[in-house]
């Protein structure tokens, strides 16, 4: 007994790309100690962190073809995390 339909998912895009940036004094050493540091004084910094996926879906039915080709599906996503003067902020539109 075969199967009435096959289904195709070809995925054209998938991966993330990210990006940081940082203005102020980093966490140093303190000499003589084992494993302390000074706190980093961060004026200005932010962290970028993106997505994107684009695939497309085909149907086919071994007894006509091509059944159906679904149009293309594409997403995007995105974090970014800033401090400014201090304070951190946050924009995402992933829940």
């Amino acid at each position: 007994m075969g199967c009435d339909y096959i289904v195709s998912v070809l995925v054209k895009v998938a991966g993330t790309d990210g990006d940081k940036f940082s203005l102020g004094v980093p966490s140093i050493p303190i000499p003589l100690t084992i494993s302390q540091t000074t706190p980093a004084l961060t004026i200005f910094s932010q962290m970028i962190q993106e997505g994107r996926v684009e695939m497309e879906v085909m149907i086919y039915s071994p007894k006509a073809g091509i059944k159906e080709k679904i149009p293309s599906l594409k997403g995007n996503s995105y974090y970014k995390k800033y401090v400014i003067f201090f304070v951190p902020y946050t924009r995402k539109d992933i829940p």
